[in-house]
């Protein structure tokens, strides 16, 4: 089933979609998980205790690892896996010894084991493989470690996604305190320059964005090194313009969506 989508929407987006938009359209590819509830089951196969974030406590069910493709206007499904855990202890049962590990529901079983950051980048190579164009990949702050981002970048694509906080990465109050503030002001508006290292090697660098609004709290983007944003004081998304804007004041409007991570990663 996931090759079948993920040759489905590869055909759709090179056939329906991209003769329809222009070439320098910056697509991406959307990861993200949730949770399927089985609360009330017990013998479910790989039944797994799984923590859920949006409510902040732990239910049976299963991680449902979704990828998506997207140019801005159009979202597509192309691949999915159900996730039990990584962690023996918190699997509620085993997968069946019924089943040979060599056929796709063994191969699927497997999988289903792995940690959430392997299989992210199995969905990736095969989103690749495929032949679906995209540039970017994004995904929420879990996901984001210094393997997982030069692993993806290894792959060929770049990452758009907030800091996660580790003892093993500087977090948002260390940069703080690291950078003065303006005088007289009583906002940071910053940027920092930032980078990946594994095992004591730097692989990748990039650009960390603080931008500040009104009434919403900061945000952390990820940048590609390159990007003219990096050296300007504060940078806001108009929904009606269309367009950055830039100024020395906090910004009074920002929409997050995935066109706005796109601009701030792409804009000439």
């Amino acid at each position: 089933m996931r090759k079948f989508t993920t040759l489905l929407n590869s055909s759709i987006i090179r056939h329906s979609i991209e003769p329809l938009t222009d070439e320098k359209r910056r697509n991406v590819l959307i990861i993200d998980d949730s949770i399927f509830s089985r609360s009330r089951s017990k013998k479910v196969e790989l039944l797994a205790k799984v923590f859920d974030h949006a409510h902040g406590l732990y239910t049976f069910g299963f991680r449902m690892l979704t990828l998506g493709w997207s140019d801005g206007n159009t979202f597509l499904p192309v691949s999915h896996c159900l996730l039990s855990t990584a962690n023996q202890k918190n699997r509620i049962n085993e997968a069946s010894t019924k089943v040979d590990p060599r056929t796709n529901g063994g191969r699927q079983r497997k999988l289903a084991q792995l940690k959430a950051t392997d299989v992210v980048l199995k969905l990736l190579k095969e989103t690749k493989a495929a032949g679906i164009s995209a540039q970017h990949v994004l995904f929420d702050k879990c996901f984001c470690a210094p393997a997982s981002l030069t692993a993806i970048k290894d792959i060929g694509f770049d990452v758009i996604a907030m800091a996660k906080k580790t003892s093993k990465m500087q977090d948002v109050k260390a940069i703080y305190q690291q950078n003065t503030k303006r005088r007289g002001r009583a906002k940071y508006l910053l940027s920092v320059e930032a980078g990946a290292v594994k095992d004591g090697k730097a692989f990748l660098s990039a650009s960390s964005m603080c931008i500040t609004a009104i009434g919403v709290k900061t945000i952390w983007y990820w940048l590609r090194p390159t990007c003219p944003l990096a050296k300007k004081k504060s940078s806001a998304y108009m929904g009606d313009a269309g367009a950055l804007r830039f100024s020395s004041r906090s910004a009074n409007l920002i929409c997050i969506s995935v066109r706005t991570a796109v601009r701030f990663s792409t804009t000439p």
